[in-house]
Order: structure tokens, then sequence, then C-alpha cells
């Protein structure tokens, strides 16, 4: 490998940048989704361009979790919510370059010697746009906003989700606490195990979160998405038009062919949402997840890039085209 090469890859990646969250503290963080969706597990995929990829899959066997030796130095606490992660520059696979119009697998692409490979074509920004909303990363700098709707929506809001450990700091009162949370899910969008987006009234106020969680890479090609709004702004159609240009993502630009969610079944109001965008009930997963002390059940629902492919055109009409 060339040096600057190495030297470029290797820059800026200490404990923070580099080791995967294991499961501890995934659940101390609190990085699952939102809506009772839980992280199956994180894979670090394609951080560098095609020159480095060896590299980087060399290093992630030297980067585990096993003898907890690259721990962060302060516990945090990251409240139940979404999380995507993407590198701060565009990063384009030469390989799937002319893969746009592939259909709906064109999640798949043929590597050296015709070898079929996964992945996605292109790392896009961190904004995404829909007919009323827009979507980008949070910062340490919406603190305010956020815990301002956490806090008057807190009624609303915390019954679907699952208790915090216990002495964790608080991101609603603790604004180095939500540092850390931004810092989490910018780590997992930098691995492309998941991406989460705050939701904004177009040229407007924060309301709420939609995220892409759990995604796998291989065979898979999946994520769950979770999502949350603000009471204020709950009935007006703002959710599902948030959720679907997170799925326009996943589908177009991850290039996944399966996402799915997992709602607590007396959830009406989330159930509605994934209805509305024509996601699949797929059943009942028993015990599924720790909501407010208790296991409960959820109701699953997927949607697939073929699914995406039929739907897209009606799904684009009343969400996501601005008029």
């Amino acid at each position: 490998m060339r040096s600057h090469v190495r030297e470029r890859a290797l820059t800026g990646l200490g404990e923070r940048h580099v080791r995967r969250l294991d499961r501890g503290e995934q659940s101390r963080l609190r990085v699952h989704l939102a809506h009772d969706v839980v992280h199956r597990g994180e894979r670090i995929r394609g951080l560098v361009h095609d020159d480095v990829d060896a590299f980087v899959e060399r290093l992630e066997r030297g980067v585990g979790d096993e003898h907890r030796d690259l721990d962060d130095r302060v516990t945090h606490d990251v409240e139940p919510g979404h999380l995507e992660v993407e590198p701060d520059e565009p990063i384009v696979d030469r390989r799937q370059r002319g893969s746009h119009d592939a259909g709906p697998y064109r999640h798949l692409r043929a590597g050296p010697g015709g070898a079929v490979g996964y992945g996605p074509a292109v790392r896009r920004g961190e904004a995404l746009h829909g007919r009323r909303v827009d979507l980008r990363v949070l910062k340490a700098a919406d603190w305010d906003a956020w815990r301002d709707v956490r806090i008057r929506s807190r009624g609303w809001l915390e019954p679907w989700e699952p208790f915090g450990e216990p002495g964790a700091p608080d991101p609603i009162t603790d604004p180095e606490a939500f540092r850390a949370r931004c810092d989490a899910w910018e780590r997992q969008r930098q691995f492309d195990a998941a991406y989460g987006f705050g939701i904004f009234l177009r040229r407007g106020p924060f309301i709420g979160e939609v995220s892409l969680g759990s995604v796998q890479r291989g065979p898979f090609q999946s994520a769950n998405v979770g999502y949350w709004i603000d009471e204020a702004h709950a009935g007006q159609g703002l959710m599902p038009e948030a959720v679907a240009v997170v799925l326009r993502f996943a589908f177009d630009e991850l290039r996944l062919h399966r996402v799915e969610a997992a709602i607590v079944p007396r959830n009406a109001r989330s159930r509605r949402v994934a209805e509305k965008l024509g996601m699949r009930e797929e059943g009942i997963s028993s015990r599924f997840l720790q909501i407010r002390g208790i296991w409960e059940d959820h109701v699953r629902y997927a949607i697939t890039a073929e699914d995406w492919a039929h739907r897209k055109s009606d799904l684009a009409a009343e969400f996501l085209t601005r008029r």
C-alpha cells in the first residue's frame, strides 16, 4: 500500500473514530431506535476509497471490543432516538458508476472477475428534503430546540420508549450528554451502521427525529426505521412524509433491499405511519423489546426495494415533491 494512503487512513483514527459500539454500550448509550426498533448489530464498511478497502478490513479486526481496551473515557447516555452516519465528503465507489438504473436489484454490483458485491453507490450529504420537511444530522447546537420538544412531549413519547441505564446522564438536562449523543450517531454514520436525522419544518423549527438503524450489508442489505414527532405537530402527515424521505434515502442512495419497523401493537399512531407508506405487516415478535421496564410484543412491518420501485411514484407525489 502506498505510504500516503496508509497515513491518510490512519489520520484521526482514535478510539472514538474507529471502535464499533458493543451491545453493552448500545444499551448504555441507548442508541437503539425510538418506537421500539432495536439494533441487532453493526458492521464497518467502506469508510474510504477502493485503494484502502483491504487495509480497513485488516484494521477492523484489530479494533474490536473483546478486551475492553478502547472504552470511551466517559459513559455517554443517549435518549432512545434515531441514528445516521455519513462521511464528511461524498464517496463514490468507482465500480458502481452507471448502476443507478439497475432496478430493484441495483444494490448488487459486479466486482473483479464478475463476482457479486454489495454496498451503496454514493454516500450523500447530511441533509434530505421532503415536500414540507427537511432532515439533517443533529449537532450539539441543536440541544435547546431538541430539549424543549422532548420536555413538552415527554408524556406523549416516553410510554413507547425503553428505560435508560440507571445513573446515566440525561441528554434532556445535560448538554454534554446531548453532545455525546450526537457524537455516537456520527460514529455510526461513519461506519455505515446507522443514519439518523432531526426533522425540521421547511425553513422552520425542529419537530422530531427519524432514523435507519442496524444497517446490515452482505446478503441482508437491510435496516430498521424508527421515528418520533413533537405532539404539537402530530396528525398533520409530517411523520409519514419524513419516513418516506428516509425510505427514499435507504433504497435510492444506500442501495438497501429491505427496511423494517417494529412497533408496540397498541401504538396505533405509529402503526398508521407504517401503513400509510404501504409497509407490509409481517407478524408479531413476542417480548421483543423492553419498554418502560416491560418486555413488550412488537408488530413487524417491512418494505423491500421491489415494493419501493412499485410505490415510489405515488409516495413521491404525496410526500416528496415540493409544490
